[in-house]
């Protein structure tokens, strides 16, 4: 099993099989942050999980930047307090924390979430949490992190 992250003040989780035949995604959603405690993060995982990737939030250039520099902070620290909350459930698992240019390049979200959509089955695209459009791009930022990593985009 896979577990993947895209941390913010809307964590997007993905939970995917990859000894199936098909590797696919079996779980997501959202989890929040209350302080230093997490709320919605999937603890009953079996078989045990293989890897955990956590993007990891990315300083760009002046002339990039997106939103506000704060924003990056409190994002790296969340993702600091999530690295530390999967080892606190998970124990010693493998961990990768690829930055968003590593992972999907300079892809305009929007386009990049219709690309990951593109590349779920039905049963995947039902278990799509029913959430606000605004926090809804966590959890495909979560499942595009999955799906690259088993060579599904």
């Amino acid at each position: 099993m896979i577990l993947t992250f895209d941390p913010g003040v809307n964590t997007g989780w993905a939970l995917f099989d990859e000894t199936s035949l098909v590797k696919q995604l079996i779980a997501c959603g959202l989890l929040t942050f209350d302080g230093f405690a997490l709320k919605g993060i999937p603890t009953n995982v079996s078989p045990p999980l293989s890897l955990v990737i956590i993007e990891k939030p990315q300083v760009y250039e002046a002339s990039k930047q997106k939103g506000r520099q704060k924003d990056i902070v409190d994002t790296a620290v969340r993702a600091g307090v999530l690295i530390g909350h999967v080892q606190a459930l998970y124990g010693n698992v493998p961990l990768k924390t690829p930055t968003p240019n590593e992972w999907k390049g300079n892809v305009d979200k929007a386009i990049h979430n219709n690309r990951v959509l593109a590349r779920l089955d039905e049963r995947e695209r039902a278990l799509l949490p029913t959430t606000r459009t605004s926090a809804l791009h966590n959890v495909l930022d979560s499942i595009g992190i999955g799906l690259k990593h088993l060579g599904r985009m």
